[in-house]
């Protein structure tokens, strides 16, 4: 299985989300305000520059679930794009221990 950035993931995402991955389409897709929930959409900024922001994909997903992070925890949307980074951690990151609780073996 090969794993997907969370740039390329955004990517996929927004070309869905216009229904063309052609540039300029993607450029004008209008997520400067989502109709659906009246902000702006997380994604917007990062749509063209390939740049991974997991913390805008977390956003994201909190708006998708109307604002609920239980429900984004509980999310089984599997053929979502950005399901693997609805945390706001990349799937490689998630189960790992860092900092003191690596070193102390916690």
């Amino acid at each position: 299985m090969s794993h997907i950035t969370s740039g390329k993931a955004i990517r996929h995402f927004c070309q869905n989300c216009v229904n063309s991955s052609l540039k300029r389409i993607i450029a004008d897709c209008g997520g400067e305000m989502v109709m659906a929930t009246r902000k702006p959409c997380a994604l917007f900024k990062l749509r063209l520059h390939g740049r991974g922001n997991v913390r805008a994909i977390r956003r994201n997903c909190v708006d998708c679930m109307g604002g609920s992070f239980w429900a984004v925890e509980e999310c089984q949307t599997t053929d979502c794009d950005l399901h693997p980074f609805r945390m706001g951690k990349t799937p490689l990151q998630t189960g790992k221990r860092s900092g003191v609780h690596a070193r102390l073996n916690l």
